[in-house]
């Protein structure tokens, strides 16, 4: 009776063995159900929430210039567009890294976040071109504005310096005409009808000098043909009437290129 309680006792035993050997191959064989998440990775909701709001802080904003935007336009210089689509080029290539930390995450987030405060900060909206003309247009205006001093002369003394075949001007009023084209180089309304302007009052500012005649040259003789003598004759509109014995009035202020006793009566 002894040896057969002892005998049941073993096999049982070796049927429980059985039984906990086999739910320990299951549990190895069977891959985790889906509510066991494994090992669980950084946290990235911040550094995706950072691209979304670095993405949404470019909408509606250009590149550009002052001179090639209009106006209340929003717009940012090329060098500050490249800079923040750099910044979220770099956190976007953390987000997808498989490698990422929970430091590194958060770094990302962080930086791209100051990028976009930046951002911002770099926006401007005092764009000045003009849908009404284009550049082609200002750069022929600036033209004729150069054109109209062509052959003007500076004068200091109310055109009493200056020839009669001459026109002239005074300094200021060529500095005016010179900052209003200057100031044209920026594309708006206010600096082409500023131009237009400055061009018609240069053009009703220019006289003809008139350098005093108290002089009498006659009896030239052989200097009539010297070389000095004839650019002396041209710079002062004396061309006309220009032969041996022939009198010419000249101006007292100019020392001519010769000795001034020969052929001055």
């Amino acid at each position: 009776m002894k040896k057969a309680k002892l005998f049941s006792f073993g096999i049982a035993a070796r049927m429980l063995c059985m039984l906990m050997v086999g739910i320990s191959l299951m549990l190895t064989a069977c891959p985790p159900s889906p509510s066991d998440p494994g090992p669980k990775g950084p946290d990235k909701t911040a550094l995706e929430t950072a691209i979304s709001k670095a993405n949404a802080a470019k909408a509606g904003v250009l590149v550009g210039t002052q001179a090639t935007v209009a106006e209340d336009i929003s717009y940012v210089l090329k060098a500050d567009m490249d800079a923040f689509d750099t910044a979220i080029a770099e956190a976007q290539t953390e987000y997808d890294s498989s490698d990422s930390t929970e430091e590194t995450v958060g770094e990302a987030a962080t930086k791209l976040a100051a990028a976009t405060s930046t951002f911002y900060t770099k926006i401007k909206n005092d764009g000045s071109k003009n849908a009404g003309f284009s550049q082609e247009e200002m750069d022929e205006l600036i033209t004729a504005a150069n054109a109209a001093k062509d052959g003007v002369k500076v004068s200091s003394k109310g055109g009493g310096d200056i020839p009669a075949s001459q026109q002239w001007v005074t300094q200021e009023q060529l500095d005016a005409l010179n900052a209003a084209i200057t100031a044209a180089e920026t594309l708006s309304d206010a600096t082409y009808q500023a131009l237009v302007s400055a061009i018609s009052l240069f053009r009703s500012q220019k006289q003809n000098g008139y350098m005093s005649n108290q002089m009498v040259v006659t009896g030239l003789g052989s200097l009539k043909d010297d070389p000095d003598v004839k650019k002396w004759m041209e710079n002062n509109g004396l061309t006309s009437g220009y032969t041996l014995g022939f009198s010419v009035r000249v101006s007292t202020d100019t020392v001519p290129p010769w000795n001034g006793t020969q052929g001055v009566d």
